[in-house]
């Protein structure tokens, strides 16, 4: 039989697979790109008539890796007047294990773009210009739904939805990805349109979770209330911007591990019980974890209590999962082996 051949390194040190082939693969792109054939099914589907409630979900992929975009798009964009992050030395020095461990998936594309000099193709500058345009791109997709929608005559009695998954870090954090409790990977663009319902230019400055979206859609649509989900209805937030929302929004990477977003804190808490706290109104870039300080007690204090009283079971080993490595569980809290919440 044939010896399987492992697999070798590539110029940047880590093994061959899909990512290591894709995460320094960005520039301009003027091939047809997958996110142009899911607007025209779209846009197809909108022409069609019918009489019944019609639900459509179009999913843009960019600005995903690889951050592709046409030249005219990125002609926008010049390399000359391309900012960068902020970042602070030994911003890591008072982050906990897991979230050191949540920044080290992937990490070689951090270290790589880091090390390169800022003129050269795969530097972080050059990768934050070709995010910027593959952002860029993604917009255009929605603009020509947009346009579709209104060319239908159905926008005045259309609810529209715009989200992303999830966020991404450009080299703040010491990082490159996308899996951490921290605010640039867990912010999204969130835009509800609702006719009757919002006005136009209104904006809110609540943090809500995307676990609302189902139960607001249910709301604006008339349909019968859930007491099964953990989401709420943002309708009073849509009618009224401003009005009073005691609700933070709760965000999950692995079990056990959770942050909490309120208008102004942003509190993190692991399964082994550590902690991270930031203050956003004086650190936007949470470079400062004030979880250690007694003076911030009470604030942990009303925002832990957001946190999920009981994890649902997960069937993996975490001695073997890149997010528990290096943590000496005979030290973390008892009940967080049975799968709950570390008691405060």
């Amino acid at each position: 039989m044939r010896p399987t051949r492992a697999p070798k390194p590539n110029y940047n040190g880590y093994r061959e697979g899909p990512l290591s082939k894709t995460a320094f693969d960005w520039g301009v792109h003027d091939r047809k790109l997958i996110d142009c054939d899911t607007v025209e099914w779209v846009e197809k589907a909108m022409e069609e008539t019918t009489r019944r409630p019609l639900f459509l979900a179009a999913g843009i992929f960019k600005p995903h890796l690889p951050f592709y975009a046409d030249r005219r798009t990125f002609d926008r964009y010049p390399f000359d007047k391309t900012r960068v992050p902020p970042r602070k030395d030994g911003d890591l020095n008072d982050v906990p294990q897991i979230g050191r461990n949540m920044v080290a998936k992937e990490d070689f594309i951090y270290k790589n773009v880091i090390a390169q000099p800022e003129d050269r193709p795969g530097s972080l500058k050059t990768m934050v210009q070709c995010y910027q345009a593959s952002a860029d791109f993604a917009d255009q997709m929605v603009g020509r739904l947009l346009d579709k929608l209104d060319a239908t005559g159905r926008a005045d009695h259309t609810v529209i939805v715009l989200w992303s998954d999830h966020g991404y870090h450009l080299g703040d954090k010491e990082t490159c990805v996308k899996f951490t409790l921290w605010e640039k990977a867990t912010r999204v663009p969130f835009i509800i349109v609702a006719p009757g319902v919002t006005q136009p230019g209104s904006v809110c400055d609540q943090p809500v979770s995307l676990l609302n979206i189902y139960p607001t859609l249910a709301d604006l649509c008339g349909l019968p209330e859930r007491k099964d989900l953990s989401g709420v209805s943002l309708v009073p937030l849509l009618e009224k911007p401003d009005a009073p929302w005691h609700r933070p929004a709760l965000m999950t990477m692995g079990q056990g591990n959770h942050a909490v977003r309120s208008a102004r804190w942003r509190y993190i808490r692991y399964i082994d019980g550590t902690e991270e706290l930031y203050d956003h109104e004086s650190d936007p870039w949470e470079w400062t974890n004030l979880a250690d300080d007694p003076g911030h007690a009470r604030v942990k204090h009303e925002l832990a209590r957001w946190m999920p009283k009981q994890e649902v079971p997960w069937p993996i080993d975490k001695s073997k999962h890149w997010i528990y490595r290096n943590v000496t569980w005979d030290d973390a809290p008892q009940d967080c082996a049975k799968g709950e919440r570390p008691a405060r």
